[in-house]
Formats: C-alpha cells, structure tokens, sequence
C-alpha cells in the first residue's frame, strides 16, 4: 500500500513512519508542508494519507480535494493536535494526536487494506 504522511512534526513523523513499516510492506513518502505534499503528488498516488491539520504553510485539508481527483479511492485521516477541533473536513477517519497510538493506527491500515480490496 502506498502511504503519504503529512506531518510537520519530525518526531510525530517518524513514529508514524515506524508503526506502518511495521504492520506491514508499505511504499511510504513523508511531507512536512504543503509544497512538499504539492511535490512528492507529481509521481506518487497514495492509497492512504495521514494528515495533520496545521501545517507551516496552511492547512492540511485544502489539498484533500486534489488528492482524491489524482485517487478517487484514497483514504484521508486527519490528525490534529487541536484539542478543540472537531471537524473531519471531508477526511474519511479523524483522530486527535493524544488519541492515535499504534493500536488505532494498526487497525486503521487494516481498515484501508480492506477497503481497497473490495
């Protein structure tokens, strides 16, 4: 599965990195702001994105709609450290960061896995 994390924060990012190498063989690219997300979309069509929320140069939801023209089957998670926000933004999953650890993060790829196999 192809995976693309969107996460300014390098220590969020790589724990998250970590946890989907190991549930399994995944194809994984990382991005710390929009332009890079803007970057690593021109030869790389996930199969699921994991976005924060605030990122230095905007917001993570306003490239949703342009991933899913690119991937009409792209799963979207938004996490957010916000402990205020409660909006998904057209995300199909949505985690605060204090509540995603590596069991939820396990059984969302699951999830994704599943769903794409239908």
């Amino acid at each position: 599965m192809k995976i693309l994390i969107v996460e300014d924060e390098v220590l969020y990012s790589d724990v998250l990195v970590e946890a989907c190498k190991r549930h399994g063989d995944h194809e994984i690219k990382t991005a710390g702001d929009l332009a890079k997300v803007d970057t690593v979309l021109q030869n790389f069509s996930p199969d699921l994105v994991i976005s924060d929320n605030d990122l230095p140069d905007g917001r993570g939801p306003s490239r949703f709609d342009a991933i899913r023209k690119q991937n009409p089957r792209v799963f979207i998670c938004l996490i957010t450290g916000g402990l205020n926000e409660t909006k998904n933004h057209g995300a199909d999953y949505f985690f605060r960061k204090t509540d995603l650890n590596i069991s939820r993060l396990h059984l969302l790829l699951t999830k994704v896995e599943l769903g794409r196999e239908k």
